[in-house]
């Protein structure tokens, strides 16, 4: 999905299947591949200093709040990443965390992703995926 010339159409395709689910709303196939670049792509897009234009206006974004109004709760700026793909601070590098699940949970999420892969077969891009999920939990049921 990062790829720069398959991320877009990948995009897409994701975007296709899961419009298909009751309840969720993707936004028009001709604007996914803006979307992509803007989210995926956003590194590329801060090192530039192509502002773009803006479609519409937007209400104005509070500014965030300074050291000293952080420092008023006893937070400390350094200890934590804002949430602005557009400037992030967060290298997302850490311990790799590895949730413990109970042999019940592990046998019934099993469950779940054969049927998802039953249903979903003939999806040549979801497919791989969930096998690759099944293995991985098999594997994790093992030890």
């Amino acid at each position: 999905i990062t790829d720069d010339i398959m991320g877009a159409v990948e995009a897409t395709r994701i975007a296709e299947f899961l419009s298909r689910s009751k309840g969720v709303v993707t936004c028009p196939p001709e604007l996914i591949a803006c979307v992509w670049h803007k989210v995926v792509k956003y590194k590329e897009n801060s090192s530039s200093n192509n502002e773009g234009r803006r479609l519409q206006e937007i209400p104005e974004i509070p500014a965030p709040p300074t050291k000293e109004e952080l420092a008023k709760y006893g937070i400390d700026p350094s200890q934590f990443a804002l949430s602005d793909p557009t400037n992030p601070n967060s290298h997302r590098s850490g311990p790799t965390y590895t949730p413990p699940y109970t042999k019940q949970q592990l046998k019934d999420l099993l469950s779940t992703l054969t049927a998802l892969l039953e249903r979903y077969r003939e999806e040549k891009s979801l497919a791989p995926i969930l096998v690759g999920y099944i293995d991985a939990v098999e594997k994790r049921g093992e030890s």
